[in-house]
């Protein structure tokens, strides 16, 4: 028993030291010590609360046998894993040091899970606070946020235990000092929606070791983030779909745990509440009939709950001018569902945001007739170029002479639009002013109509020679199976017919006025490469041949393209 104090005594002298030399660079108020019956076990923290949605138990096997599955990637032997970046893809080796994965071995009753749960936490430790790092570099603030809350869930959970492993205690205690010193000083940045997890791993520190400072910051960046990540409408505001229902999501968990938490401020609470109800109303917008997420922006093709059939007020549409979204969703046995892309001056995050002004994407009843690339990577590249290009996207594209060099993300905000939409009825213009094209985009959704019409009005502007021409781009849905040419005539009009894979027969077509001096040419294209053409990305990674409707004219001065999507009626 003396041996095993003796011991407990040098490794808390030795952490300590540790966490001295770590901090010494920039000191502060020493930190006031873990108090008996603290609010650690007065409310489940975090990942106790949510930990069937987080442990995933399936995993267990692949953690027993040196494996690790990290969020979108496939399981990777780590059983020599030793911290150190190499040749490893700088995010998945970023969620590794979050340390998430842990979860299920440290709410395990099985002895050799606990032991494995510990050694990871000792191989962290010692590459880390071990190794003298200095603590700025044990990983991004986000990284540092996610770990604090496994690190308290791990404290919780081993000191509820009837015997507790007093050196995970003791080492999980004195870590936890640094997250907190760390994530309370100048390592919050706010730029996107992880500012969200800062401030919640921050807070979850303040349940080992109380500090009102730290805490009354924490609920401080709660609100922050909300006001600047939500639109006053209730959008997400990081152009993409997919993050609205994850910081959505988040709230919500928020909202469960602030209610929850001792001394949690009221009037943050009432402020969480308030916008993730916002947030649901604008969600209903946000995805179609069958719960489908349109693929915009950095979204893969996902699907969510469907929270109801029935909008949040009388419309059928929604057009939320601050976050660029513009939606019309069918009611009753109308089951269309369209999204266009506004994002007008002054868009305040951009960090998901695609080259997709004037974007359209399009369901009927699930089935994604006009669709989107997608995000397919984060990784810098030529395959990332493209899926957040123009090409990707179903617009009008940026006009270039043949010398000049396409770039592949360019951010084309919305000079002005207008929204003519009434009732079941949905009518909105738009306009991109560029330095050498001027590009208007009326889209008009009729009730009782069987066609979506989408008019665009090309104008040439500046010196560029006429061999510089206008092109409009239609990338068709993934569940497009087969596209046919079913005729054309001499007044400029093209028509095909679409199946999907349901069997569903559409009509689309499209007219080219004064035909003789736009000159057309009107091609069908699937899956080329050089340039990259009609591609979709149905998960991180991965991506697909789609069909793609290219029409290019001349637009000097002006042409207009008539667009026409017809569906048989219900």
């Amino acid at each position: 028993m003396r041996d095993r104090r003796a011991r407990n005594s040098q490794l808390a002298a030795v952490i300590a030291l540790a966490i001295i030399a770590l901090l010494s660079c920039s000191p502060a108020e020493p930190l006031p010590p873990l108090p008996r019956g603290a609010d650690l076990f007065q409310a489940p923290v975090y990942f106790e609360r949510f930990h069937d949605k987080y442990a995933h138990y399936d995993d267990l096997p692949l953690l027993r046998a040196g494996k690790v599955r990290i969020n979108l990637y496939q399981p990777v032997d780590v059983s020599s894993f030793d911290w150190t970046l190499g040749s490893s893809d700088y995010t998945w080796f970023m969620q590794m040091q979050e340390l998430r994965f842990l979860l299920p071995l440290i709410g395990s009753e099985r002895r050799g899970d606990r032991k494995l749960a510990r050694s990871w936490l000792e191989r962290w430790h010692n590459a880390h606070a071990g190794a003298r790092v200095p603590a700025h570099k044990w990983g991004e603030p986000r990284t540092f946020a996610y770990r604090a809350l496994v690190f308290v869930y791990y404290l919780k959970t081993e000191r509820a235990r009837p015997k507790p492993d007093a050196d995970v205690v003791e080492l999980l205690t004195q870590s936890l000092a640094v997250h907190q010193q760390f994530l309370e000083r100048d390592s919050f940045d706010g730029k996107n929606n992880l500012g969200l997890i800062e401030a919640l791993g921050l807070m979850e520190t303040t349940r080992v070791y109380p500090n009102d400072a730290a805490r009354t910051l924490a609920f401080e960046r709660v609100r922050a983030m909300m006001r600047k990540l939500v639109s006053p409408l209730g959008s997400e505001l990081e152009n993409s779909p997919a993050y609205h229902f994850v910081v959505l999501n988040w709230l919500e968990e928020i909202n469960a745990y602030l209610h929850d938490l001792p001394g949690a401020p009221a009037d943050v609470v009432r402020d969480v509440e308030s916008v993730a109800s916002r947030m649901r109303a604008a969600a209903y917008f946000l995805s179609d009939h069958t719960g489908r997420v349109p693929q915009v922006g950095d979204t893969d093709s996902m699907s969510v709950a469907a929270a109801s059939d029935k909008p949040p007020n009388a419309s059928a549409h929604f057009w939320d001018r601050i976050a660029g979204y513009a939606a019309f969703k069918g009611v009753g046995r109308d089951r269309r569902y369209l999204l266009l892309r506004i994002p007008l001056p002054g868009a305040r995050l951009t960090e998901h945001m695609h080259s997709d002004a004037l974007g359209l994407w399009f369901s009927d009843d699930g089935e994604v007739i006009l669709g989107d690339a997608g995000r397919y990577t984060y990784t810098r590249g030529a395959l990332r170029d493209y899926f957040v290009s123009a090409a990707a996207h179903n617009t009008v594209l940026p006009r270039f002479a043949p010398q000049e060099r396409t770039p592949s993300h360019v951010y084309r905000p919305v000079a002005w639009a207008r929204d003519e939409s009434r009732g079941n009825s949905a009518r909105w213009w738009a306009v991109v002013e560029e330095v050498n094209q001027r590009s208007a985009r009326q889209v008009t959704i009729a009730d009782g109509s069987a066609s979506i019409v989408v008019v665009d009005s090309i104008e040439t502007r500046g010196r560029a020679p006429h061999d510089a021409p206008a092109t409009v781009l239609w990338n068709l849905g993934a569940d497009v199976i087969h596209l046919e040419l079913a005729g054309t005539n001499e007044a400029g009009t093209w028509w095909w017919n679409v199946v999907t894979r349901r069997g569903r027969q559409v009509r689309l077509s499209v007219t080219v006025h004064d035909y003789a001096r736009a000159r057309p040419r009107v091609r069908a294209l699937r899956g080329e490469e050089s340039p990259m053409r009609a591609w979709y990305s149905p998960r991180w990674g991965v991506r697909r041949p789609v069909w793609g409707i290219e029409v290019v004219l001349n637009a000097r001065p002006t042409a207009v393209l008539e667009t026409r999507l017809t569906l048989p009626l219900p």
